[in-house]
């Protein structure tokens, strides 16, 4: 049996394994929760507890006797097969860096998403973003990717998050051509490409119904 990857059918922090997955070619069943009417989660809290997992929690990862939950421990159980975690230690080094800066990147935006003020806050949330940007560009340089010339899982997470940042703000990267060439070069490659033109590829929403940004 293919493993089985399990989230809402929103992106969040789904989508980065699922490109992941993409690159990689892995076969895998991609199921999707869908929240009810009233915010009714129901279809995923009546198997919560039956599915074997450790920490019962979305998204979860199921892979033969494997059954992980935590986003970034399905990604570098994944990236691990494929030795997509770092080929030296410098890469290792910036791939673990970044994975946590990106990582805290990730919670100020969802914060703000899901906040039911999201329309007061959004105007100092843009205002401080270029600040926030220019850590990034400045760390990848001339580098093609986080870890320098090899592509790594935590290129996934980091275009992700680039990505949902250009729905509210299309012209966030302008002022950093690194970036925008960097996120060209994601989707540029071929298995990523042909992920994102299939039926199989979200693009909208990024988060579930209750948020102020979907």
């Amino acid at each position: 049996m293919p493993p089985v990857l399990a989230y809402w059918a929103i992106r969040g922090l789904a989508q980065p394994i699922r490109l992941l997955l993409a690159y990689t070619k892995t076969e895998y069943e991609d199921k999707r929760y869908v929240v009810g009417p009233g915010y009714d989660k129901s279809c995923w809290f009546d198997v919560k507890y039956s599915l074997g997992l450790d920490f019962p929690n979305l998204p979860y990862y199921i892979d033969g006797d494997v059954k992980l939950t935590q986003s970034n421990a399905i990604l570098r159980y994944i990236a691990g097969k494929h030795n997509l975690i770092g080929t030296n230690d410098k890469e290792r080094i910036r791939v673990d860096l970044m994975e946590n800066e990106v990582g805290d990147f990730r919670n100020g935006w969802v914060r703000l998403c899901y906040s039911p003020n999201f329309d007061d806050l959004k105007d100092d949330y843009i205002k401080n973003l270029p600040l926030k940007l220019s850590e990034f560009s400045k760390y990848l340089g001339d580098n093609k990717w986080l870890a320098g010339e090899n592509i790594s899982f935590v290129d996934f997470i980091f275009y992700e998050m680039l990505d949902q940042h250009m729905i509210l703000v299309p012209d966030c990267l302008d002022s950093f051509p690194n970036l925008k060439l960097y996120c060209d070069r994601v989707r540029s490659l071929d298995t990523i490409k042909a992920y994102m033109s299939s039926s199989d590829f979200i693009t909208r929403p990024l988060n579930n119904p209750h948020a102020g940004f979907k």
